[in-house]
């Protein structure tokens, strides 16, 4: 990062010590010497500084970088201490629509297989996820909060095996998601988000592969084990929505950042 230097503004009035942590187009962040950072505009530095930073590599630590932090002012102050009001800088930062379109699609769809136990039967198929997803602003002194809620439905059709009985069915699983995107100081973060499903399955069809004579007893003693098990199996389904919602959110989040 570089080594502890004084860093002025133009005015040569105001001034910090600390070392260069993250650089933009627009901006500087510094790490001060009391372990805290600061924003600081290029444009209100010393003509010194700027030097200084044009003799230095744009590689920023982290990879991160500061181009969307505009309009911010130094403030007065005693020498060596924060020339910036952080409060207002957080209150300033701009939130990019392109990072936040990169990272929160309109819309989302995927198709997966399933391969899962319910009610003690595995179940095979395939599903198809559709989801829309819009953003609410909530700023606040010290964070901007961005708030994601996520709805859609799960389709799927699927074959249980039980035994010598095939159970095919489809099911319809409408959801609910929410996330949260934290900016600040630190940079983005996305915290963990919650789903809540139902799921609603139809039997399309049994099938007893057994002998003909067998057949109808074993096929009407299945479906009433079904029957029987419905509101289980839905139970059952409906959490194993939840964690792909999940998992699927996480995914779309990793490949975004």
């Amino acid at each position: 990062m570089g080594e502890v230097r004084t860093w002025t503004d133009a005015t040569e009035k105001f001034s910090i010590r600390g070392r260069l942590f993250q650089t933009g187009d627009y901006a500087v962040r510094i790490l001060k010497t009391d372990g805290r950072t600061v924003a600081v505009p290029i444009a209100k530095l010393s003509d010194a500084d700027r030097q200084f930073l044009e003799s230095r590599t744009r590689q920023v630590a982290h990879n991160k970088r500061l181009d969307d932090v505009a309009g911010l002012d130094l403030l007065t102050g005693q020498a060596d201490t924060t020339a910036i009001d952080e409060s207002s800088l957080l209150g300033r930062l701009r939130v990019s629509s392109e990072l936040m379109n990169k990272l929160f699609t309109a819309s989302f769809t995927r198709t997966q297989p399933v391969s899962e136990t319910i009610v003690g039967t595995p179940v095979r198929g395939v599903s198809h996820t559709v989801g829309n997803a819009s953003i609410a602003f909530s700023p606040s002194d010290d964070r901007a909060l961005i708030l994601v809620p996520i709805h859609g439905v799960v389709t799927s059709r699927t074959t249980g095996y039980a035994g010598p009985v095939n159970v095919h069915g489809t099911g319809h699983s409408p959801f609910a998601s929410s996330i949260r995107v934290e900016l600040d100081q630190r940079g983005v973060r996305v915290l963990p988000g919650t789903t809540q499903a139902t799921t609603n399955s139809t039997v399309t069809g049994i099938s007893a592969n057994v002998g003909p004579f067998f057949s109808g007893l074993v096929t009407r003693a299945a479906e009433r084990r079904v029957a029987a098990s419905r509101a289980q199996a839905n139970w059952e389904a409906a959490r194993i929505v939840e964690r792909q919602i999940n998992s699927t959110i996480s995914q779309e989040i990793d490949q975004a950042m």
